[in-house]
Protein backbone atom coordinates (compact mmCIF):
# COMPACT_ATOMS: atom_id res chain seq x y z
CA UNK A 1 0.00 0.00 0.00
CA UNK A 2 1.78 2.90 -1.25
CA UNK A 3 -0.73 5.74 -0.47
CA UNK A 4 -2.49 5.11 3.05
CA UNK A 5 -3.94 8.33 3.57
CA UNK A 6 -4.37 11.51 1.58
CA UNK A 7 -5.26 14.97 2.24
CA UNK A 8 -6.77 16.98 -0.09
CA UNK A 9 -6.80 20.86 0.32
CA UNK A 10 -8.71 23.13 -2.08
CA UNK A 11 -6.93 26.39 -3.06
CA UNK A 12 -9.19 28.42 -5.05
CA UNK A 13 -12.78 27.01 -3.75
CA UNK A 14 -13.80 30.35 -5.22
CA UNK A 15 -13.03 29.16 -8.51
CA UNK A 16 -15.10 26.32 -8.55
CA UNK A 17 -18.52 26.83 -10.04
CA UNK A 18 -21.71 23.97 -9.74
CA UNK A 19 -21.19 20.54 -11.18
CA UNK A 20 -22.50 20.21 -14.61
CA UNK A 21 -26.18 19.26 -15.67
CA UNK A 22 -24.52 16.08 -17.80
CA UNK A 23 -23.20 14.97 -14.54
CA UNK A 24 -20.25 13.19 -15.93
CA UNK A 25 -17.35 12.15 -13.60
CA UNK A 26 -14.24 11.40 -14.91
CA UNK A 27 -12.98 8.56 -12.67
CA UNK A 28 -9.54 7.78 -15.27
CA UNK A 29 -7.19 9.83 -12.73
CA UNK A 30 -8.57 7.70 -9.69
CA UNK A 31 -7.34 4.15 -11.57
CA UNK A 32 -4.03 4.30 -10.85
CA UNK A 33 -1.10 2.19 -12.51
CA UNK A 34 -2.64 -1.40 -13.18
CA UNK A 35 0.31 -2.97 -11.46
CA UNK A 36 -0.21 -1.91 -7.95
CA UNK A 37 -1.27 -5.19 -6.13
CA UNK A 38 -3.27 -5.09 -3.03
CA UNK A 39 -5.07 -2.61 -1.15
CA UNK A 40 -4.71 1.08 -1.18
CA UNK A 41 -7.03 4.09 0.51
CA UNK A 42 -7.42 7.54 0.42
CA UNK A 43 -9.57 10.17 1.90
CA UNK A 44 -9.72 13.58 0.72
CA UNK A 45 -11.74 17.00 2.18
CA UNK A 46 -11.61 20.22 2.02
CA UNK A 47 -13.47 23.22 3.99
CA UNK A 48 -13.48 27.30 4.04
CA UNK A 49 -15.75 29.20 6.09
CA UNK A 50 -15.68 33.11 6.13
CA UNK A 51 -17.83 35.42 8.04
CA UNK A 52 -18.09 39.21 8.46
CA UNK A 53 -19.38 40.82 5.21
CA UNK A 54 -19.79 37.69 3.43
CA UNK A 55 -21.23 34.28 5.52
CA UNK A 56 -19.58 31.37 3.46
CA UNK A 57 -19.24 27.73 4.09
CA UNK A 58 -18.05 25.27 1.80
CA UNK A 59 -17.01 21.50 2.42
CA UNK A 60 -15.52 18.84 0.53
CA UNK A 61 -15.13 15.33 0.79
CA UNK A 62 -14.06 12.11 -1.01
CA UNK A 63 -13.35 8.39 -0.15
CA UNK A 64 -11.38 6.24 -2.58
CA UNK A 65 -10.42 2.35 -2.38
CA UNK A 66 -8.28 0.86 -4.79
CA UNK A 67 -8.04 -3.09 -4.44
CA UNK A 68 -6.17 -5.66 -7.15
CA UNK A 69 -5.44 -9.07 -7.12
CA UNK A 70 -4.25 -10.68 -9.82
CA UNK A 71 -6.47 -10.07 -12.99
CA UNK A 72 -8.73 -8.36 -10.78
CA UNK A 73 -9.30 -4.94 -9.96
CA UNK A 74 -11.85 -3.19 -7.93
CA UNK A 75 -12.62 0.91 -7.78
CA UNK A 76 -14.97 2.85 -5.34
CA UNK A 77 -14.68 6.29 -5.02
CA UNK A 78 -17.41 8.14 -3.34
CA UNK A 79 -17.99 12.53 -2.95
CA UNK A 80 -19.92 14.79 -1.17
CA UNK A 81 -20.32 18.55 -1.62
CA UNK A 82 -22.34 21.13 0.37
CA UNK A 83 -21.95 24.96 0.36
CA UNK A 84 -23.91 27.53 2.10
CA UNK A 85 -23.68 31.47 1.77
CA UNK A 86 -25.65 34.12 3.70
CA UNK A 87 -27.52 30.89 5.11
CA UNK A 88 -28.78 29.86 1.33
CA UNK A 89 -27.73 27.05 -0.07
CA UNK A 90 -25.41 27.03 -3.30
CA UNK A 91 -23.86 23.63 -3.76
CA UNK A 92 -25.13 20.62 -2.84
CA UNK A 93 -24.41 17.43 -4.67
CA UNK A 94 -23.46 13.57 -4.09
CA UNK A 95 -21.74 10.52 -6.02
CA UNK A 96 -20.63 7.23 -5.81
CA UNK A 97 -18.58 4.96 -8.13
CA UNK A 98 -17.73 1.51 -7.95
CA UNK A 99 -16.02 -0.50 -10.88
CA UNK A 100 -14.25 -4.03 -12.06
CA UNK A 101 -11.42 -4.69 -14.09
CA UNK A 102 -10.42 -7.49 -15.67
CA UNK A 103 -7.41 -7.54 -17.11
CA UNK A 104 -7.12 -10.40 -19.82
CA UNK A 105 -3.91 -8.73 -21.72
CA UNK A 106 -1.87 -5.73 -20.64
CA UNK A 107 -3.42 -3.96 -23.49
CA UNK A 108 -7.02 -4.87 -23.14
CA UNK A 109 -9.47 -5.21 -20.10
CA UNK A 110 -13.38 -5.47 -19.61
CA UNK A 111 -14.88 -2.84 -17.64
CA UNK A 112 -18.18 -3.22 -15.85
CA UNK A 113 -19.53 -0.29 -13.54
CA UNK A 114 -22.36 1.29 -11.60
CA UNK A 115 -22.60 4.79 -10.33
CA UNK A 116 -25.28 7.02 -8.66
CA UNK A 117 -25.45 10.94 -8.10
CA UNK A 118 -27.94 13.97 -6.79
CA UNK A 119 -27.23 17.37 -7.93
CA UNK A 120 -30.09 20.13 -6.01
CA UNK A 121 -28.84 23.06 -8.44
CA UNK A 122 -29.16 20.98 -11.58
CA UNK A 123 -32.76 19.64 -10.74
CA UNK A 124 -31.04 15.84 -10.52
CA UNK A 125 -32.75 14.35 -7.79
CA UNK A 126 -31.54 10.82 -8.70
CA UNK A 127 -29.01 9.35 -11.44
CA UNK A 128 -28.47 6.11 -11.50
CA UNK A 129 -25.55 4.13 -14.00
CA UNK A 130 -24.84 0.92 -14.88
CA UNK A 131 -22.46 0.20 -17.72
CA UNK A 132 -20.05 -2.56 -19.25
CA UNK A 133 -17.61 -2.27 -22.13
CA UNK A 134 -14.10 -2.79 -22.97
CA UNK A 135 -11.01 -0.81 -22.28
CA UNK A 136 -8.35 -1.13 -25.41
CA UNK A 137 -4.63 0.71 -23.53
CA UNK A 138 -3.41 2.06 -27.43
CA UNK A 139 0.05 3.05 -26.09
CA UNK A 140 1.96 1.96 -23.28
CA UNK A 141 5.31 3.06 -23.58
CA UNK A 142 7.32 4.17 -20.09
CA UNK A 143 6.47 7.89 -20.43
CA UNK A 144 2.96 8.38 -22.49
CA UNK A 145 -0.25 6.31 -22.58
CA UNK A 146 -3.29 6.30 -24.47
CA UNK A 147 -6.72 4.39 -23.97
CA UNK A 148 -10.11 4.32 -25.10
CA UNK A 149 -13.21 2.62 -23.56
CA UNK A 150 -16.08 1.85 -25.58
CA UNK A 151 -19.13 0.95 -23.44
CA UNK A 152 -23.16 0.53 -23.29
CA UNK A 153 -24.63 2.24 -20.49
CA UNK A 154 -28.35 2.15 -19.34
CA UNK A 155 -29.00 5.59 -17.04
CA UNK A 156 -32.20 6.22 -15.04
CA UNK A 157 -32.72 9.62 -14.37
CA UNK A 158 -35.42 11.55 -11.68
CA UNK A 159 -35.20 15.19 -12.36
CA UNK A 160 -37.40 17.55 -9.65
CA UNK A 161 -40.11 19.78 -11.14
CA UNK A 162 -39.64 22.53 -13.62
CA UNK A 163 -41.46 25.24 -15.14
CA UNK A 164 -42.71 23.08 -17.84
CA UNK A 165 -44.83 20.78 -16.19
CA UNK A 166 -45.21 18.29 -19.31
CA UNK A 167 -41.37 18.06 -19.04
CA UNK A 168 -40.70 14.40 -17.98
CA UNK A 169 -39.27 13.79 -14.98
CA UNK A 170 -38.45 9.72 -15.02
CA UNK A 171 -36.78 8.95 -17.59
CA UNK A 172 -34.77 5.78 -19.15
CA UNK A 173 -32.51 5.43 -21.51
CA UNK A 174 -29.82 3.49 -23.30
CA UNK A 175 -26.48 4.99 -23.79
CA UNK A 176 -23.06 4.68 -25.16
CA UNK A 177 -20.28 5.51 -22.91
CA UNK A 178 -16.91 6.51 -24.88
CA UNK A 179 -13.79 7.88 -23.36
CA UNK A 180 -10.08 8.57 -24.70
CA UNK A 181 -7.45 9.25 -21.90
CA UNK A 182 -4.21 10.36 -22.18
CA UNK A 183 -1.52 10.67 -20.02
CA UNK A 184 2.03 12.33 -21.01
CA UNK A 185 5.33 12.29 -18.46
CA UNK A 186 6.54 15.39 -19.49
CA UNK A 187 9.39 15.22 -17.16
CA UNK A 188 10.03 13.33 -13.90
CA UNK A 189 7.51 14.77 -11.14
CA UNK A 190 5.17 16.66 -13.87
CA UNK A 191 2.24 14.44 -15.40
CA UNK A 192 -0.50 15.98 -17.92
CA UNK A 193 -3.76 13.83 -18.34
CA UNK A 194 -6.54 14.30 -20.77
CA UNK A 195 -9.67 12.80 -20.59
CA UNK A 196 -12.40 13.21 -22.81
CA UNK A 197 -16.22 11.77 -22.32
CA UNK A 198 -18.98 11.06 -25.19
CA UNK A 199 -22.45 9.71 -24.10
CA UNK A 200 -24.90 9.62 -26.66
CA UNK A 201 -28.32 8.58 -26.48
CA UNK A 202 -28.64 5.77 -28.90
CA UNK A 203 -32.23 6.10 -29.71
CA UNK A 204 -31.40 9.81 -30.70
CA UNK A 205 -27.73 10.46 -30.78
CA UNK A 206 -27.69 13.69 -32.70
CA UNK A 207 -30.80 15.25 -30.32
CA UNK A 208 -29.04 14.29 -27.10
CA UNK A 209 -25.57 13.86 -26.29
CA UNK A 210 -23.42 14.78 -23.46
CA UNK A 211 -19.51 15.90 -23.99
CA UNK A 212 -16.60 16.21 -21.07
CA UNK A 213 -13.26 17.05 -21.29
CA UNK A 214 -10.63 17.37 -18.45
CA UNK A 215 -7.32 18.77 -18.50
CA UNK A 216 -5.59 18.23 -15.45
CA UNK A 217 -1.36 18.88 -14.72
CA UNK A 218 0.59 17.64 -11.50
CA UNK A 219 3.71 18.38 -9.69
CA UNK A 220 5.21 16.58 -7.41
CA UNK A 221 7.08 18.98 -5.35
CA UNK A 222 8.32 16.65 -2.56
CA UNK A 223 7.98 12.87 -1.45
CA UNK A 224 4.94 13.48 -0.13
CA UNK A 225 3.65 16.79 -2.09
CA UNK A 226 1.89 17.81 -5.14
CA UNK A 227 0.63 20.51 -6.53
CA UNK A 228 -2.52 20.17 -8.85
CA UNK A 229 -4.22 22.18 -11.95
CA UNK A 230 -7.21 21.41 -13.83
CA UNK A 231 -10.13 22.19 -16.25
CA UNK A 232 -13.12 20.70 -16.70
CA UNK A 233 -15.40 21.48 -19.33
CA UNK A 234 -19.31 19.93 -19.97
CA UNK A 235 -22.14 19.94 -22.39
CA UNK A 236 -25.21 18.63 -22.12
CA UNK A 237 -26.98 18.89 -25.20
CA UNK A 238 -30.36 18.02 -24.12
CA UNK A 239 -30.45 19.97 -20.70
CA UNK A 240 -33.33 20.17 -19.03
CA UNK A 241 -35.65 23.20 -18.36
CA UNK A 242 -33.81 26.00 -16.23
CA UNK A 243 -30.46 24.44 -16.46
CA UNK A 244 -27.70 25.80 -18.62
CA UNK A 245 -25.88 23.25 -21.06
CA UNK A 246 -22.24 23.99 -20.30
CA UNK A 247 -20.52 24.13 -17.31
CA UNK A 248 -17.45 24.57 -16.64
CA UNK A 249 -14.89 23.98 -13.31
CA UNK A 250 -11.43 25.00 -12.60
CA UNK A 251 -9.86 23.81 -9.90
CA UNK A 252 -5.91 24.59 -7.80
CA UNK A 253 -5.13 21.99 -5.40
CA UNK A 254 -2.25 20.92 -3.05
CA UNK A 255 -2.05 16.87 -2.15
CA UNK A 256 -0.23 15.55 0.96
CA UNK A 257 0.53 11.86 0.44
CA UNK A 258 1.61 9.16 3.32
Amino acid sequence: MRRVLSTLVFLAASLVPSAASAQIVNIQPLLGPEDRPGFSLELSGGMELRTGNVDLFTGKASLLMRYQLGRHRLISTSAGALGIKNDAQYLNNLFSHLRHQVFFFDWFAWETWIQGANNRFTRLRLRLLSGTGPRFDLARLETFRLAIGIHYMLEHETLRSGVNPNESLNELNHRANTYLTLTWDIIEGLSFQETVYVQPKLTNPFADYRVSNEIQLTAKVTKHFGLGTSFQLRYDHAAPGGVEALDTTTMATLTAGF
